[in-house]
Order: structure tokens, then sequence, then C-alpha cells
């Protein structure tokens, strides 16, 4: 309860080691998942520099790798254990176009709310077209400008004129197809 007597009713997913214990060395599992997220994002990055160049490479991996057991729980829901291994086996008897979709559009609703709470605002794309030919990104981390915080369906528009922008094929729900596949594949 808050300090007005309010209670938030939160439920932790895990124990409480699980909860609270999360990265406490860089050979943890979840930490590897955070990498492997990474490199879904980022295939090139072999070595990992542009993982650890910017914190907010890390902060955003590891906050799909911690999702990616809500979203194997709420999935599996009765069937769920602590085999993560057989949660993937029983995933991929589940998986289906139907359930991509669902899972796309999670994922996409997942990364805003990530994204908004560390400040990141939605930025339209005539904005970015006067930052981008300074510094060559659609992405201003220092302002915390994003223009991909749209509903899931505005994102192939934004996709488009981001394309024009920076003269680049983009595909804004390709990284939510990418977090998807990881189910499959972690």
């Amino acid at each position: 309860a808050n300090e007005k007597g309010y209670s938030y009713n939160l439920n932790g997913f895990g124990s409480v080691i699980d909860l609270y214990k999360q990265y406490t060395s860089d050979g943890s599992e979840l930490e590897k998942l955070a990498i492997k997220v990474h490199l879904s994002y980022d295939p090139n990055d072999k070595e990992l520099k542009r993982y650890n160049l910017r914190e907010y490479n890390k902060r955003l991996s590891r906050a799909c790798a911690v999702h990616i057991k809500y979203k194997l729980y709420a999935i599996l829901l009765d069937k769920y254990s602590n085999d993560m291994k057989e949660n993937q086996k029983l995933f991929r008897t589940m998986h289906s176009k139907k359930t991509d979709e669902l899972l796309f559009r999670n994922e996409h609703d997942r990364w805003v709310a990530y994204m908004r709470s560390i400040g990141y605002i939605s930025v339209k794309t005539d904005i970015v077209k006067k930052y981008y030919e300074k510094n060559k990104h659609y992405i201003h981390y220092l302002a915390r400008l994003h223009p991909a915080l749209v509903s899931y369906d505005e994102l192939d528009k934004v996709s488009k004129e981001l394309s024009k922008i920076t003269s680049k094929k983009i595909n804004l729900k390709e990284s939510d197809k990418m977090i998807v596949e990881l189910l499959n594949k972690f």
C-alpha cells in the first residue's frame, strides 16, 4: 500500500529471487537472452559493440527479455512450467498466424509502454526530417523522440514516410516480428 493506504494490487510473476535477482552477473540466463534479443534487432553486431555502446540498447533488450517469460506465461497459462525448453516446445504446438498477429501487436504495445516509461515521446515525421539531416538517424536519443511510438496499425504509414526521409527501406513492424520469432529460438 502507498502512503495514502491505497493498494496497487500488483502480483509478481515468479519467485522473489526471480523478481529481484534479474541482472546480478553478466553471465545470467536473462542477460544471455537480452543479448539474443539485441542480436535479433541488430544481427551484424556479433562483437556486441553497439550493445555495450549505449545503455539504451542494453535496457531495451533486457526489458524485452524479461517480458518473454510473461508472454509465454500468458499464452500457456496452466501449462506453463519452470522448464523454458518445455515451454518453447509447447508454444510451437499452439503457434499459428492468428497468434502471431496478436503477439506482434502485444510486443509493439509492450515496447511503446516501455519507451514512454523512460521518457520517450512520439514525433511526427516532418520533425524527424529536420533532425535526420544532422544526425542521420530517425531516433533522437538526447531529446527522446521516436516516430514509432504510434499504434501498431499506424506503423506501415510511418515506415513509408521514414523510408522517404532516409532513402532506406524501413519496416517498423519488423522489430516486433523478430522478437516474437525469439519465442521459438531462445
